[in-house]
C-alpha cells in the first residue's frame, strides 16, 4: 500500500507571501522576534539561497540577507493554511496523518499510478486555492516517503515504487535517512557508513549492538521494511499543544493569564478539530535565566473547551510557579490522554450546552475568516504575531531520536 508524505515547502515564509503577493520572489524570513534574541523559523527559497535556513539565529541571518524581508511569525495565519489543506486532504476519503503543522501523511489502496494522479491533482489545488506550494514523496513506507519528498524540492514528486529503493537510495548521505541526526551520522561516518547503501548492508544485529533497538530501527528504514502505520485515530498517549515566546519577559499577572487563555484556546480549537478531548492538561514555563518546568495534571472530565483546560493550567501555574516576581519568558500548553468527542455526553448542565454552541460558532468564524476575525476581550493583550509553535506528538509515529 502506497504512503503519501506532503511537505509544505517553506511553509510559514510561503503563508506570508500567499497572502501579500508583493512578497513573492523576495527574500522572506519569519522570525520570532525580527530584533534579537530569536532564530530563524522559515525562509523563503530565495533568501535559502544566501545560506539561511530554520534554526539560524536572527544575527546570523541579518548578517546573510542583509537586504532580507523579517517577519514576526502569524501563527494564526499558518493555523489557517494547515487546517485548510486537512480539509482538502480529508474530502479524499483515505486515512490522513496531521504530522506537523506543514507535514501530512495519507494512506493510498490503489497503485502508484493512481497515487500519483492523486498527489498530483492536489498539488495543483493548493497552487491554485491557497497560493503555495508542496511537495510530495510516494513510497511503500512513511520514511522513504519522506525522503522521496526532500529529493525534488519545491513543487515536487518523487514516487519510489518497492523494487527502486536501492538503487534510488543506494549512494545518497545516510544523513538523508529520516532518523538520522547529526550525532548518529558522525558515529555511523566513524564506521564507515557513509551512504543509506552502506547502511543496508551492514548486519541489523551488529547496528543493534552499536545503537540498540534504534540501530534495528534504522537499518529496516533503509530497507524499506519499516512497517509504521499512518495514525488516524488518536489513541490514549497521543497529544497536542502550542507554545510561544512572549513579546517581553514578564511577571504581571494579568499578562500572563491573557497568553495562556490564547495558548489554551488555540489547544482548545486543535481538539474539536480533531474530534478529540482531553482528559490530561500540560503547562510549560521557561524564565528569562532559562530555567524551566513542564508539568501536567488530569482532570475530573475530559476537557474540550479553552476554559476547561486553562483550569487545570492555572492549578498547575499556582503549585509550581512559586516566585511571582521571576519573569517568564515561554509558555506552553498542552493537551493528551486523548478520547473521542463522538458519543461523549459533555453538556449536563444549560451553561455547558450554550458554551459548547457558542465555540462551535466560533470556530466557524476562524476556518472562514481567519483566527484574528474575533476572539475574547480577555485575549487582547496577546501580541498573536509571535513565533507559536504546534505541536503533536504519537509515539511510534516515526519519530526517533537523533
Amino acid at each position: 500500500m502506497p504512503k503519501m508524505l506532503i511537505d509544505c515547502d517553506a511553509f510559514f515564509a510561503s503563508c506570508e507571501q500567499a497572502r501579500n503577493p508583493k512578497l513573492r520572489g523576495r527574500k522572506v524570513l519569519v522570525a520570532g522576534d525580527i530584533e534579537h534574541r530569536s532564530v530563524i523559523a522559515a525562509a523563503s527559497y530565495e533568501a535559502r539561497a544566501c545560506g539561511v535556513k530554520a534554526g539560524t539565529p536572527i544575527q546570523e541571518a541579518h548578517r546573510l540577507v542583509p537586504d532580507g524581508i523579517f517577519l514576526v511569525g502569524n501563527p494564526g495565519l499558518y493555523l489557517d493554511y494547515n487546517l485548510k489543506l486537512l480539509k482538502k486532504l480529508h474530502s479524499y476519503k483515505r486515512p490522513v496523518e496531521l504530522y506537523s503543522i506543514d507535514e501530512f501523511y495519507l494512506d493510498f489502496d490503489g497503485t502508484y499510478e493512481e497515487a500519483a494522479a492523486l498527489a498530483a491533482e492536489f498539488q495543483g489545488w493548493v497552487r491554485r486555492e491557497a497560493g503555495i506550494t508542496v511537495s510530495i514523496g510516494i513510497a511503500p513506507t512513511k520514511v522513504i516517503a519522506k525522503l522521496a519528498a526532500e529529493l525534488k524540492k519545491p513543487d515536487g514528486l518523487t514516487v519510489i515504487r518497492p523494487g527502486e529503493i536501492e538503487d534510488r537510495l543506494a549512494d545518497l548521505p545516510v544523513g538523508k535517512l529520516f532518523g538520522v541526526g547529526p550525532r548518529t551520522e558522525a558515529f555511523l561516518q566513524s564506521r564507515g557508513v557513509t551512504t543509506i547503501g552502506a547502511l543496508r548492508a551492514c548486519h541489523p544485529l551488529l547496528l543493534q549492538a552499536e545503537l540498540g533497538v534504534r540501530g534495528k530501527w534504522l537499518h529496516d528504514a533503509a530497507m524499506g521494511v519499516e512497517n509504521d502505520l499512518v495514525k488516524v485515530v488518536p489513541d490514549p498517549y497521543k497529544s497536542m499543544g502550542n507554545e510561544m515566546t512572549l513579546p517581553e519577559n514578564t511577571s504581571d499577572p494579568r499578562t500572563i493569564r491573557s497568553f495562556l487563555y490564547h495558548l489554551s484556546d488555540l489547544v482548545a480549537q486543535r481538539l474539536r478539530a480533531d474530534g478529540s478531548m482531553a482528559r490530561t492538561v500540560h503547562l510549560r514555563v521557561r524564565y528569562d535565566d532559562f530555567s524551566q518546568f513542564a508539568r501536567s495534571k488530569t482532570m475530573p472530565r475530559p476537557m474540550l473547551l479553552a476554559d476547561q483546560l486553562l483550569e487545570g493550567v492555572n492549578l498547575l501555574l499556582q503549585k509550581h510557579h512559586r516566585d511571582p516576581d521571576k519573569k517568564i519568558r515561554l509558555l506552553g500548553v498542552g493537551a493528551s490522554n486523548l478520547v473521542r468527542a463522538k458519543g461523549y455526553q459533555l453538556a449536563l448542565f444549560p451553561g455547558e450546552r450554550r458554551a459548547v454552541a457558542l465555540v462551535r460558532a466560533l470556530d466557524r468564524i476562524h476556518e472562514t475568516f481567519g483566527q484574528e476575525a474575533i476572539g475574547r476581550a480577555s485575549a487582547l493583550a496577546v501580541n498573536t504575531g509571535r513565533t507559536l509553535v504546534p505541536f503533536a506528538v504519537v509515539p511510534g509515529s516515526g519519530r526517533r531520536p537523533t
